[in-house]
């Protein structure tokens, strides 16, 4: 099964959205959307949180199963907010930690990428990520590679990278996570925002 997530936040008044795509092997839907919800909720986000300022609060996660096109996606309302409470005021809405996905064939279809709003601006000088923030990172990421890329895949289900038109099947493993030294800025439409 294929799923699309998404997480849902907003961050100095802003909305701000991943779409990130799970897969597993088997599955009964919608008991795994929720399980994959809950899986967000408890694990990726508090594996990320401890790096983000408190200006970011996530509010819902949303699985569709991309298999099943018009079906209603399973939904859980949330409140997690990110855990760095220092000078978070000045993070800016739209500009955040970058995480790139990789898969282990390169080209366009083998990449993704995350952006995580809150960046704490204490973390950075002169546009890039200080060492010490890097390295507070490598935590967080080494807990998102064992609970959802090979070998391990921990959680039960495989961060994946899929095309936007897909029907289930069409689908590639990501293999390693990269942390970019520079901010990213996330510049697309939300889903289910605005018209």
């Amino acid at each position: 099964m294929l799923f699309k997530a998404v997480i849902s936040g907003i961050c100095n008044g802003a909305v701000n959205q991943n779409v990130i795509h799970f897969a597993r092997d088997a599955g009964i839907w919608p008991t795994d959307g929720n399980a994959l919800c809950q899986e967000i909720r408890d694990n990726f986000l508090v594996a990320i949180r401890a790096r983000l300022a408190s200006t970011q609060k996530w509010t819902s996660i949303q699985v569709y199963n991309r298999a099943l096109p018009g079906d209603p996606a399973v939904s859980l309302p949330i409140n997690i907010v990110g855990a760095l409470t220092g000078n978070g005021s000045q993070a800016f809405a739209m500009t955040g930690i970058l995480i790139r996905l990789r898969a282990a064939g390169g080209g366009r279809h083998g990449r993704g990428r995350i952006y995580l709003a809150g960046l704490e601006p204490t973390g950075w000088s002169a546009g890039v990520m200080t060492a010490t923030e890097q390295g507070n990172w490598v935590a967080p990421l080494a807990t998102l590679t064992n609970r959802y890329l090979p070998p391990n895949n921990l959680s039960g289900f495989q961060m994946v990278i899929a095309p936007k038109i897909n029907n289930g099947t069409n689908f590639v493993s990501v293999v390693r996570l990269e942390l970019s030294s520079t901010p990213g800025v996330q510049r697309r439409r939300n889903v289910g925002v605005g018209i």
